[in-house]
């Protein structure tokens, strides 16, 4: 009964996940990033995103659960070296672009809705916003990129800080940092990036208060 409940469930899963990105146009940013070489290939670059989420929502990371999560999709046996060998320069590539289609077309959805034809923001430049978000890691890789501690022990994870333009719906930076830079260590950073003109969006910090000066207006979050 518990096995059913739980096949049923990951089906729904697989359901919504596909219907929310089933118009981003995964082969065009296989061929372009190098990821796609051939036509037939048991791992593509949608099975990769897909069964990484599906990865991801069951609250654990690991080459063989991401295996395991593509042998799903495809009913075919995916091993976990295989998965190892699709970790490469091509992904790097393939990963931000889908990501970029996704918030552009969640973003011209909310332009329908005219979320963002307010008169106030055609003022600006650039809106841009930055932020950060934490991906768990295995702990053997607690030496370069060191987490919080938990009972005792050092946790492994990594931030991914992104300062993303709202109006060309363009991400401007990038950077992988360990989770110990938290996000007011960055908040000086925004100065190289800013311009006379832009509105900045980001967590507030007390030390950028002095920073920030004439050439953009900042916005507490």
């Amino acid at each position: 009964m518990t096995s059913t409940r739980t096949n049923a469930k990951q089906r729904n899963r697989i359901k919504n996940i596909n219907q929310k990105i089933k118009e981003i146009n995964f082969d065009k940013h296989a061929k372009a990033s190098g990821f796609k070489k051939r036509k037939a290939q048991k791992i593509t670059g949608k099975t990769m995103v897909l069964a990484f989420i599906l990865m991801a929502m069951q609250g654990n990371n690991s080459l063989q659960l991401w295996a395991e999560k593509i042998g799903i999709l495809t009913g075919k046996t995916v091993s976990k070296q295989a998965i190892w060998k699709r970790i490469t320069e091509a992904l790097t590539k393939f990963l931000p672009a889908i990501l970029l289609e996704a918030l552009d077309k969640q973003i011209r959805l909310a332009e329908k809705d005219k979320c963002l034809q307010s008169k106030k923001l055609k003022q600006f430049k650039r809106v841009l916003i930055q932020d950060s978000t934490v991906i768990a890691l295995p702990a053997m890789l607690s030496w370069c990129f060191p987490g919080n501690v938990s009972r005792g022990e050092r946790k492994a994870q990594l931030k991914i800080q992104v300062v993303y333009d709202l109006l060309s719906n363009c991400f401007i930076y990038y950077q992988i940092t360990p989770f110990t830079a938290n996000d007011q260590s960055q908040s000086k950073g925004i100065m190289n990036i800013a311009c006379k003109g832009d509105l900045v969006i980001r967590d507030y910090a007390s030390d950028c208060e002095k920073t920030y000066k004439s050439n953009c207006i900042t916005c507490r979050g």
